[in-house]
């Protein structure tokens, strides 16, 4: 079972009402001569992985058809597992409530439900990647915060050739790690140009992942923005904010395993 202490329990409540979002900056590497230092100096997010940008249709947002209509809500992105042949689409539960625009928040069964399908964009292109919303993945656990280890919505796709789909981390981030945030932040004039905002690890305990950025952003639409190691690897999803230059998002190891026990 999860336990929280009381600061956390504050914390966590006061971060259920903020949308938040991510942050990245340049890693530099020395490198030697030797073939072993070019490959390590290879997994770099500054000399391969982000080419200080991010590439087409690594970020995403959806067009979601739903049995209302049209539905638009923060940030998405797709990942490569050991349990599915094609990419998955990966975003906050959350963002079906009231944070997406909606009247009420819907369960995990209800999320799949609603979604009948959907179109998704390269988040900063805004074109459309060629690919589309298959079905819902129904993880009934699924809770918006402040049950932040169960935020978590997934769909499976259709026509995935363009996607850029991240690795998942198996393992939670330690204290001190860097992290980058991945996001397009929204009424915000303090925004990094290449939408890559770097930061430090926490805390990545019971599912939920405490993080510093460099600095402090107000990142309003990033909800469901993937959190990445210096590997590129995702270590989370970005849930929320207190406002005071503290991030907290869904561990990895947390919404992976609800979405690996949900896929059939």
């Amino acid at each position: 079972m999860k336990v929280f202490t009381n600061s956390h329990v504050a914390l966590i409540i006061a971060m259920s009402l903020i949308l938040a979002g991510c942050n990245s900056s340049s890693n530099v590497i020395q490198k030697n001569d030797s073939a072993s230092a070019e490959n390590e100096a290879s997994k770099s997010i500054e000399d391969v992985h982000f080419r200080q940008q991010l590439e087409d249709n690594e970020i995403l947002y959806v067009k979601y058809q739903t049995t209302e209509g049209e539905f638009e809500a923060g940030t998405a992105f797709s990942i490569q597992t050991d349990y599915s042949k094609e990419p998955i689409l990966v975003t906050a539960h959350h963002l079906f409530g009231p944070a997406g625009g909606l009247d009420t928040q819907l369960n995990g069964n209800e999320v799949s439900k609603f979604v009948t399908g959907g179109e998704i964009f390269d988040m900063f292109s805004e074109k459309t990647s060629g690919t589309t919303i298959k079905e819902s993945i129904t993880i009934s656990d699924a809770k918006p915060s402040p049950d932040i280890n169960k935020d978590v919505a997934a769909f499976k796709l259709n026509n995935v050739g363009n996607l850029k789909p991240f690795k998942v981390s198996d393992k939670p981030c330690k204290k001190g790690d860097k992290l980058y945030l991945l996001a397009s932040l929204w009424n915000n004039d303090k925004v990094n140009e290449n939408n890559i905002y770097s930061g430090k690890c926490k805390s990545d305990t019971d599912g939920v992942l405490y993080y510093e950025l460099d600095k402090n952003f107000s990142t309003n639409g990033a909800s469901g923005a993937p959190i990445v190691n210096e590997q590129g690897e995702v270590v989370g999803i970005h849930i929320g904010s207190d406002g005071n230059g503290l991030y907290v998002g869904n561990s990895a190891t947390s919404f992976n395993d609800m979405i690996k026990k949900s896929f059939k």
